[in-house]
Order: C-alpha cells, then sequence, then structure tokens
C-alpha cells in the first residue's frame, strides 16, 4: 500500500511539472505578428470586411479579422513561413492574391491585392435630424452586372445582408441600372441616433460566388442630426 501510494504522489508531481514545465513554455513563446489590409484592386481602397488565413493555420488566438479601419493585425502567431490570402468565411465574394511572409521577426505590413466580384464606393451627401442622404456606385468586375442592390443599416457595427434580411432597402436594379452610380434618402429615421450603413451589391454567378454572398462598401457611421 506504501509503495501504490508512493508511486502515485510521484505521478501526480510529475503531471504537475509536465504541466507547469507546458505553461511556461506557452507563456514564454516568442510569438510573430502580421498585420496589413486587403485592397480593392479595382478602386485601390482599402475593404473592411473579410479575413486573412494562413496556411499552414499555425494561429494562436483565431482568425485575423479586418477591422473597421480595413485593417489586419495578429500578435500572437507561432512563428514561421506561411502562405496568406483574403477570404470571407468558406464562399468569398472576392478571388485573392496570396503572399508567402516569414514570420521569424519583425512584424511584416502585407498588403493583400483582392479583386472583388463588384466594386463599390459611397460616402454620405445630407444630414438631418430624421433622414440620411448617400451617394454611391456599384460596379461589377469582370462583366458581371450585379443582380441586387442593398443599403443596409443597423444600431450595431456592420449590418450585412444576412444579419438585417428584412431591410426594404433590398432590391433587384432596372435593367441597364445594374452598374452605375446612385443618390438614396433614408427617411423616417430617430433624431440624434447613431446608424451604421453598409451599400452592397450581389454578383449572381453561382460558379464564383455559391454561397450567394455580398460584396459591400466601407462602413458609414452616421448621427442624425450631426452634419457631416
Amino acid at each position: 500500500m506504501k509503495f501504490n501510494l508512493f508511486s502515485a504522489g510521484a505521478i501526480a508531481l510529475l503531471c504537475c511539472c509536465l504541466l507547469s514545465s507546458c505553461y511556461k513554455y506557452q507563456k514564454d513563446i516568442p510569438y510573430a505578428s502580421l498585420r496589413g489590409s486587403l485592397i480593392d484592386a479595382f478602386t485601390n481602397t482599402k475593404l473592411d470586411y473579410g479575413t486573412v488565413i494562413l496556411k499552414p493555420a499555425q494561429l494562436v488566438n483565431g482568425s485575423i479579422y479586418i477591422d473597421t479601419s480595413g485593417n489586419f493585425n495578429n500578435t500572437r502567431i507561432i512563428p514561421g513561413k506561411y502562405t496568406i490570402y483574403g477570404a470571407i468565411a468558406n464562399n468569398a465574394a472576392f478571388t485573392s492574391d496570396s503572399a508567402v511572409v516569414d514570420l521569424t521577426g519583425g512584424t511584416p505590413q502585407v498588403d493583400l491585392k483582392v479583386k472583388p466580384f463588384v466594386s463599390i464606393q459611397s460616402h454620405v451627401t445630407e444630414v438631418t435630424d430624421t433622414t440620411i442622404a448617400i451617394a454611391y456606385t456599384i460596379q461589377g468586375n469582370g462583366g458581371l452586372l450585379p443582380s441586387r442592390h442593398g443599403i443596409f443599416y443597423s444600431l450595431t457595427t456592420k449590418p450585412t445582408a444576412k444579419s438585417y434580411t428584412g431591410n426594404p432597402l433590398s432590391y433587384v436594379p432596372a435593367p441597364g441600372q445594374e452598374n452605375g452610380s446612385f443618390t438614396y434618402k433614408m427617411t423616417g429615421l430617430t433624431a440624434h441616433t447613431t446608424y451604421h450603413i453598409v451599400v452592397a451589391a450581389l454578383a449572381p454567378d453561382n460558379i464564383l460566388n455559391p454561397g450567394k454572398n455580398y460584396n459591400q462598401g466601407r462602413e458609414m457611421i452616421v448621427t442624425t442630426g450631426v452634419v457631416k
């Protein structure tokens, strides 16, 4: 019995030492960093949606998401050489260039060129207590004609077609109006309220875009009653 108790105690002590060593290694590991942005190759502007994928996958704290400023930054990557590319979930609404990066020292800045199925640019032109007017351009790339336009808005960040499906501002453009410059005035809004607005368009190609993901313009954050 004494021998068994001693053995159990020794095993427990050994396990504690191993766990302590693993924790110390995890704590002291010299993580690598990576930062950059996704750039629309057609308009040379930043996208503020999407993710950056690393292969082989050696990320420590999850995917690298694009923030509202159009940048990505991750400071906890296991050092090594990676191929990186841009993606939107599993069904990207763009094709992406790739880049090979050596993350063994420093913090590389990588601006990846992506080719959206539809390029969108938008800006606010007028704000009152209850209205917001916007101007926007929609351009299908590679001969694509967007089958649906959308102006998605909410009181929380980054509204999308899938998170705000009841939006009445989603519509099928008239023939000949799939691409071009447009204006729209949102009315009946609540005074002194901050709205998050995204202009989007859907590329209809079932082969290129089987997930029916919308391309999006940059998020516009507007407070009614505050003149822009």
